[in-house]
């Protein structure tokens, strides 16, 4: 039995016959790994708010501190949001600098634990600097970058604090109790920053049973120690399912699996990242597929490992940290989609000490050996100088590779923070688009599995939460995505190069007209440039582009007109809410909306006309005048002037003179035939008259009306009821001096009986479902209903 093998406790006396002399003190090393960790990251500082923590800072406002601890929303982690509410209540606001302290400054005391924990394996501070260099810097960690992360540093850093308190607490006296105390309460920490602490419990039986020699006696003392991490591991467990699910977003768990080992692989990557990169390079050269590659380079650098650490008297810290790895992993493999896993190097952020200890103790036998067989200038090398050149074999690649990324992050961070600053910029009141935002940034990375790029701004993140925080400012503002703008190449483009790519995937997709509309409507837009990486105004693109200048004119106008209407092909209701008040939105498909004898000059705008429609509006307004036009999307967008005091030439194939409670009037209607048959579809166009501006929304009925249904129980057998223009142009948008053609699509039932049935249709309130009386002349009548026609229905 080896030396390694039979000492126990904090106090290993190992004797490694290599032990290097000259290092630091202790304190000078640790505060040397603890510098490197900083410096590393330190342009970190410069990040701002990326990928959810906008999100996550909007929940976490609406939240108590107790409520935090209360409930789950998509994720249990109340110490981080605990910390981030106190830093927004010392500081008044969203400062990024103060918010990614955090992660840099448990970053680096997580490299110093190692460090800490490595020289209490060995007893040699040569490993231990080299374990804590290599945890600092180790590619995985690069997304520490982004403040949201520090759910995985923070669990770390306490599941570390509560392994070393453990391994320093070996006696019976005070000032052992004291730290087996200082464990337990932060392992019970560790739960509540990342669900993940869980594991914490598990390594430290582990590490009792390789390194405390336990016996017959010694069992009942043992248990009576590790009796209450279990213990309070169990109990997090019962507090953590009972908890009401306030919120759920969660990533779905692997499909089978196959899926769990492809889960495996990036973690093995991360163990074996020295070498890693080397499967890019037989993926490339042999054509092998990822997996197969690492697996090709993988495989035989663990036997590798196996057969360094057979001959080295540091073989138990071999074995924990395959159990470390073994135990860090598992929660993630198990639990997370393959995509998610892949994404989220973070994942590996605990098992990294794993593969810090792993090379660290294999660097230095490998060392001697180097030592025994270099030679340079005739002379052979030390064995200090060959464990240093292995070192920095691992070393710089590493630190190549994370400034390399904290630099792509700070491309994406002040692209997010010029989003925040150009929303800022504008007045309070306006309404703000962005188009064709990307949400992801990247860059080649030279490991064959892994995505080390950049969640800009996830798909369930408000664009106006992303503006506050970055900016501290409230903001109407609103994201879309224009495939045609991109078709047509302005600004924004998918592209993919050997430096950076991005995918352009964040907001609502948009057809040509809508864009068109929500750049008129809007008072400034915002487009994405790749170029650059900038977000450009809208007015950038006027000499480029045909359609901004479209829509630039329209606005001007829009400003000089007191009248204006805008059509909208493809109504969502939720536009009622954002047009200016000077402008009035309508479907041009369902409704058209005429101005009749207007006091000032009216303008019509439509984003996407049909022919029938222009031809009709020079029919109605003979001195009327395209001023704008465009195509965008291959489609026409037209600008139509109408004079002051003109009135539309309409004429409706049936004239009518009825009012309904003296609001609107009912001028006329366009029938497209009289007979029908079974199923058939009524098309109707009712032509009505606002007599004053109008208060309620109204729901128009029409019916077809025949003998009693019995199915139904009423006589009804076609039936449309709905606001005017589908829903696009409600009565209480209606005003004194307009015409209003509103059209409507009428099914008849499939068993509808031939015979001759009444076409009637009015009004009716529909949270009451009081109808408006029908006038004619000045005389009121007693009835709700104006009966348009008498139609044949004809059998099959």
């Amino acid at each position: 039995m080896n030396q390694m093998d039979t000492i126990s406790g904090p106090r290993l006396q190992v004797a490694i016959h290599n032990r290097a002399k000259g290092f630091p003190s202790v304190i000078w090393q640790a505060g040397a790994v603890f510098a490197f960790a900083l410096l590393l990251y330190s342009r970190s500082l410069e990040m701002t708010f990326v990928g959810d923590s906008a999100a996550q800072f909007r929940w976490m406002e609406s939240q108590s501190y107790a409520s935090l601890f209360m409930a789950k929303a998509w994720i249990y982690r109340p110490l981080v949001f605990v910390l981030w509410k106190l830093i927004l209540a010392l500081t008044g606001r969203y400062d990024p600098f103060i918010y990614m302290l955090p992660n840099l400054l448990v970053h680096a005391l997580n490299a110093v634990l190692v460090y800490l924990l490595a020289r209490h394996f060995t007893g040699t501070n040569a490993v231990a600097l080299m374990a804590g260099l290599l945890f600092a810097s180790h590619p995985y960690h690069v997304q520490i970058a982004w403040v949201e992360v520090l759910f995985h540093p923070l669990m770390t850093f306490l599941v570390l604090l509560s392994f070393w308190l453990h391994t320093l607490a070996n006696g019976h006296g005070k000032r052992s109790r004291l730290f087996l105390l200082g464990s337990y309460l932060a392992l019970g920490l560790a739960f509540f920053a990342h669900e993940s602490g869980v594991v914490g419990a598990i390594l430290i039986v582990f590490y009792d049973v390789l390194f405390g020699r336990l016996t017959a006696r010694s069992w009942r003392t043992w248990s009576l120690r590790v009796a209450p991490y279990i213990v309070a591991t169990g109990a997090y467990f019962a507090w953590w399912w009972k908890l009401p699910v306030v919120a759920e977003f969660a990533p779905s768990p692997p499909s089978s699996w196959v899926e769990i080992l492809m889960n495996i692989l990036p973690f093995l990557q991360g163990l074996v990242y020295p070498v890693a990169p080397i499967a890019s390079l037989l993926r490339d050269w042999l054509g092998l597929s990822r997996q197969v590659a690492l697996l090709l380079i993988a495989t035989p650098t663990l036997l590798g490992l196996s057969l360094v650490y057979s001959r080295s008297r540091m073989r138990n810290m071999f074995y924990l940290s395959l159990i470390w790895w073994t135990i860090g992993v598992t929660p993630p493999s198990l639990l997370l989609s393959s995509g998610y896993v892949e994404s989220g190097s973070r994942l590996f952020y605990l098992a990294a000490v794993s593969s810090s200890l792993v090379w660290a103790g294999a660097l230095l036998p490998l060392g001697h050996s180097v030592a025994k067989r270099l030679v340079f200038w005739g002379r052979a090398v030390r064995p200090p100088v060959a464990t240093v050149f292995l070192l920095s074999l691992i070393l710089v690649p590493s630190v190549v590779f994370t400034l390399d990324r904290v630099a792509l992050f700070e491309r994406g961070s002040r692209f997010i923070r010029q989003i925040g600053q150009s929303a800022a910029q504008e007045s309070p009141q306006a309404k703000i688009i962005y188009v064709n935002l990307p949400n992801y940034l990247n860059r080649e990375a030279p490991y064959p599995l892994g995505n080390f790029g950049m969640v800009l701004i996830h798909n369930y993140v408000s664009i106006r939460d992303v503006v506050r925080v970055n900016s501290g400012q409230e903001r109407d503002v609103t994201a879309y995505v224009s495939k045609e703008l991109i078709a047509e190449g302005v600004g924004s483009h998918p592209r993919e190069d050997t430096l950076v790519w991005s995918y352009f995937t964040y907001g609502k997709s948009i057809a040509a007209d809508e864009f068109l509309r929500n750049a008129i409507l809007a008072d400034q837009t915002f487009i994405f440039d790749p170029g650059d990486w900038q977000v450009k105004a809208l007015d950038s693109f006027v000499a480029s582009w045909p359609p901004v200048a479209f829509a630039q004119g329209v606005k001007a106008r829009l400003q000089q007109r007191t009248q204006a209407y805008l059509s909208i092909q493809g109504w969502d209701a939720s536009m009622q809410l954002s047009p200016r008040s000077a402008v009035k939105p309508f479907d041009g498909r369902k409704v058209l909306v005429l101005p009749e004898n207007a006091q000032h000059d009216a303008i019509m705008v439509f984003t996407d006309i049909e022919d029938s429609t222009l031809t009709l509006l020079h029919s109605v307004y003979p001195e009327g005048r395209l001023s704008l036009q465009a195509r965008y999307g291959g489609k026409p967008a037209v600008a139509f002037e109408v004079p002051a005091y003109v009135t539309p030439r309409v004429t409706p194939q049936h004239r009518l003179l009825s009012s309904l409670g003296n609001q609107v009037g009912l001028v006329g209607f366009d029938l497209d035939t009289k007979h029908y048959r079974p199923g058939d579809t009524i098309h109707l166009a009712l032509y009505w008259r606002p007599l004053r501006k109008m208060k309620e929304s109204y729901t128009v009925f029409t019916h077809v009306v025949g003998p009693l249904n019995p199915e139904t129980g009423n006589p009804i057998w076609g039936q449309a009821d709905m606001l005017p223009g589908a829903g696009s142009y409600p009565t209480n948008n209606w005003d004194k001096g307009e015409m209003i053609i509103d059209r409507y699509a009428i099914p008849l039932r499939e068993d509808t009986p031939p015979g001759k049935y009444e076409l009637e249709i009015g009004m009716y309130l529909l949270k009451t479902g009081k109808r408006l009386p029908v006038v004619v002349g000045d005389l009121n009548t007693e009835t709700d209903r104006v009966l348009l026609a008498t139609i044949d229905i004809w059998g099959r």
